[in-house]
């Protein structure tokens, strides 16, 4: 009893460990971000005019902080975590489904937008960036965190307490720590801040039933790659740019902070939610025809 408590509290405060991991190295590359413009005299007015290598480190540094912060983390939280855990052999129709879900996802907000006017989509495409790239691989690497180091091991822990009182707990756990994390990292509005929030939990519940963190990482990985890279979202110059109001296309946000997102997650949640009591009803009918 006393070893599943200590998992349960380690499954609960790891992530907060984890994540402040992360922030002091933001911290710490900030601040040697400063001594090295201090170095090379930069200002906002010779900057324009610094090598392109000094450009890209300074551009890059915040990316590279927190790149190197999550990846300390996941591997503080992966030994702690999947301590003899026996994870269910991801199926490949799973993988394939979580793809082109996230896909799909990304096109059919970022249409929706296009087609109302509320974005529009510059015609000219610039080369993909050092800073670009990592704020990508940076996105993704997120992903991979929330999905191991907190959903498994909530998901872990759900198991050793065997109480449904704790799922409850874990899927608004789940999405408090997804909302700090995004919100904290690029920035704060309620309706991104909400998203975050009904996305974490939905992907709890996607982890209970799959009980793999690889379906949530491809589905993120996917909606992520498509809309920062297929269209540049958001990108004032070289992508899809906003026109109309931030609560609806989700401004420099992005897609996460669009009034249209939160549409399709409280859809998918509905279906869920569907789709557990059709299950159960099936099953309750199944024993009394026993």
């Amino acid at each position: 009893m006393k070893k599943e408590i200590r998992f349960v509290l380690s499954a609960l405060f790891l992530p907060v460990i984890s994540a402040f991991t992360a922030y002091v190295f933001r911290v710490l590359m900030l601040w040697a971000q400063g001594e090295l413009f201090e170095a090379w005299n930069l200002t906002e007015k010779t900057y324009p005019y610094a090598p392109v290598w000094a450009r890209s480190i300074a551009d890059a540094s915040y990316s590279i902080a927190l790149a190197v912060g999550f990846i300390m983390a996941i591997g503080i939280g992966i030994p702690i975590l999947t301590r003899g855990c026996k994870w269910k052999k991801a199926s490949v129709r799973a993988c394939v489904l979580s793809a082109v879900s996230g896909a799909l996802a990304a096109l059919a907000l970022t249409g929706v937008l296009l087609l109302a006017g509320s974005v529009r989509m510059s015609p000219h495409r610039a080369p993909i960036q050092l800073a670009s790239a990592l704020d990508l691989a940076l996105d993704i690497l997120i992903a991979v965190f929330l999905a191991v180091s907190v959903r498994m091991g909530l998901y872990r822990a759900e198991k050793a307490a065997k109480s449904r009182q704790f799922r409850y707990i874990a899927y608004a756990y789940s999405g408090i720590c997804q909302a700090v994390l995004w919100t904290g990292i690029y920035g704060f509005s309620w309706m991104a801040f909400v998203n975050h929030l009904l996305a974490g939990g939905m992907l709890m519940r996607l982890m209970e039933k799959t009980e793999n963190p690889l379906s949530e990482i491809i589905f993120v990985s996917l909606f992520t790659l498509v809309s920062r890279r297929v269209f540049g979202y958001p990108d004032w110059l070289t992508g899809v740019y906003p026109v109309s109001e931030n609560w609806l296309t989700g401004g420099e946000i992005g897609l996460e902070g669009s009034g249209c997102l939160f549409i399709v997650l409280v859809i998918f949640i509905l279906s869920m939610i569907a789709v557990k009591t059709v299950d159960l009803k099936r099953f309750q009918a199944h024993r009394k025809d026993r």
